[in-house]
This record gives C-alpha cells, sequence and structure tokens, in this order.
C-alpha cells in the first residue's frame, strides 16, 4: 500500500485505498489523531492568537488616539492614498486586522476538516472489529467519504409538504470488504440518509433529520455449499441487534446473507460514548454476530 498524506485526504474529503488491514488502520489512525488532537489544538492557538492581536489593537486605538475614530481614520488615510507620511501606530492596528482575518480564514477551513472526524472514528473501529477476525496481512479495501451529508453532489431529489421544501440527500461515506480466516468474504457499508426541511419566511425555518444505516453482508467460502435458503425460516430468530436500532431487511440467498438495519438516534462509538448517544460500533458487531449465527446454523444443517 503506497504511503498516505493525511493532509491531502482530509483536503479532498476522500480515501479510497487496498492494503493489509494493519497497514490501513495503522494510515486511519494517524488521520485519526490528526483531527482528533493536533487540528482542535492549532484551532486553539489560532483563537488565542487572534484575541491577542485584537488586544493589542484596542490598547494602541485607546492609548495613541484615546479612542477616536476620526483621528485614527485621517491617519490612516493619509498613509495609504497621500503617502506622504508613514504612521507606525495606525500602520500596527491595521496589519493586526488584517492578520486576524487572516486567521479566520485558516480556522473556516481547519473546521472544514473536521467534519469528517467521526467517520473517521468509526472507519478505525470498524476495521480493528472485522481485522480481528482476518489473517495477517490479509487484503482490506477500504472507501472512506469525509465531506458533508448536505453535499451538493449527494441530493438525491427535493419535494413539497405544505410549506415546508424537503431536500433529501444520499450519503453511502464507508465501504469496507475484506476476507475473514475461514473464506468468507464480507462487505459493510454505512449510510446516512439525511433530511432538510426549509419554510421562507420564518424564524428557524430549517429542520434536519437523519438516519444512520449499516449493510453487512456474508458471502460463503465458494465450494461449501452451504444451502442457506434451508434455513431461511428460521434465521430471523437468530438476530439480535440493539434495542435503539430497527431490522430493514435479511436477504438470503444460497451463497450469501445481507443483513440492513438503521437507527436515528445520535451516535457515538467506542468503550466510552458520548452522552446522550448510542454507540453504533455495537450494531455493526451485533449484525456481524447474527450472520455468523446463520451461517454456522446452515453448516450444522449441512453436515446432518
Amino acid at each position: 500500500m503506497r504511503e498516505i498524506d493525511c493532509n491531502s485526504i482530509l483536503n479532498k474529503g476522500r480515501l479510497e485505498t487496498k492494503g493489509s488491514c494493519s497497514e490501513i488502520a495503522t494510515a486511519i489512525a494517524k488521520i485519526d489523531k490528526l483531527v482528533s488532537v493536533r487540528i482542535p489544538l492549532q484551532i486553539s492557538y489560532t483563537y488565542a492568537i487572534i484575541i491577542l492581536l485584537w488586544a493589542f489593537s484596542l490598547v494602541i486605538f485607546l492609548v495613541a488616539y484615546s479612542g477616536s475614530m476620526e483621528k485614527f481614520g485621517n491617519d490612516l488615510f493619509s498613509m495609504f492614498f497621500q503617502r506622504n507620511t508613514f504612521d507606525l501606530k495606525a500602520f500596527g492596528i491595521a496589519a493586526a486586522f488584517s492578520i486576524s482575518i487572516c486567521l479566520c480564514f485558516r480556522i473556516f477551513f481547519l473546521e472544514k476538516k473536521l467534519v469528517g472526524g467521526k467517520k473517521i472514528g468509526l472507519a478505525l473501529a470498524s476495521i480493528r472489529l472485522f481485522g480481528c477476525d482476518m489473517g495477517k496481512g490479509a487484503l482490506l479495501q477500504l472507501s472512506l467519504d469525509l465531506s458533508a451529508h448536505n453535499k451538493k453532489e449527494k441530493l438525491t431529489h427535493k419535494n413539497k409538504q405544505g410549506p415546508w421544501t424537503i431536500s433529501h440527500y444520499y450519503d453511502p461515506w464507508l465501504r469496507m470488504s475484506g476476507k475473514m480466516t475461514d473464506g468468507t468474504r464480507f462487505n459493510l457499508l454505512v449510510a446516512e440518509r439525511f433530511q432538510s426541511r426549509y419554510r421562507p419566511h420564518k424564524r428557524k425555518s430549517i429542520r434536519e433529520r437523519s438516519t444512520t444505516i449499516t449493510t453487512v453482508k456474508f458471502l460463503a467460502k465458494p465450494g461449501t455449499n452451504c444451502q442457506l435458503n434451508r434455513i431461511r425460516n428460521k434465521a430471523g430468530s437468530l438476530v439480535g441487534l440493539p434495542t435503539w436500532a430497527t431490522l430493514k431487511t435479511l436477504e438470503i440467498s444460497n451463497t450469501s446473507l445481507k443483513l440492513t438495519a438503521s437507527t436515528s438516534e445520535k451516535w457515538s462509538f467506542g468503550a466510552k460514548p458520548v452522552k446522550g448517544s448510542v454507540d453504533f460500533l455495537e450494531l455493526i458487531a451485533l449484525a456481524m454476530l447474527s450472520l455468523y449465527e446463520i451461517l454456522n446454523l446452515a453448516n450444522q444443517k449441512r453436515n446432518a
């Protein structure tokens, strides 16, 4: 796998790569550290510099000009347009103001990189989850879209509902595929269905609603003849998902299993989820476990 430039990935807002599970996990961990630690620090330092520049400007303005905007404006006009004098005090204030404006733009672009922070974290956690059942050096294919859910390219359609205009977006932002140690192939998809409701000429006229969908698919090892169709009636009882998630579909064929579930709850992930949110990684893990249970039952039926 070629070396990944973390800043380039964040600027482009997209990562598509193929390599060993451990290599990809290491690369994603670097991006995660950049987004969760370094960029917030850079933003904090930039805010501190802006505050110092404004404080510096205010002190000079009060001491040198006694708070008189007219005197300051005259000096500034004389220095920049008449060019017959150079006033260090006016130049210092103007320079501090200009630098602070540039730093505000820097903060804007840094904060754009933070949009995909939660996506990067879940991608890393998912790689580690599936990596536990993959062989050493097993190949993993990953596609990760870090851009916002309501990006123009993700708009599927618009419709009217009374006074509201509703914009519908679909963002399939995480795709993973690989092979387990037992030969079973898997595909993981995490997508966002996002709605933005707008009513003109009203205060607080924008409402947003989001549903996160995950699809886990298992492809049985070629030549195993699992006969998954034979246990179709019992398969539903083996699915165990969190109470806050909804099973959308369970598709079974002779060689594959596909489970799709969704939640509208606010989510985080990991051992310590954010207060008031659910652990989305738990949903992925239980979906994966449910498919394993179905696959094991099919193997037992075949061997019976």
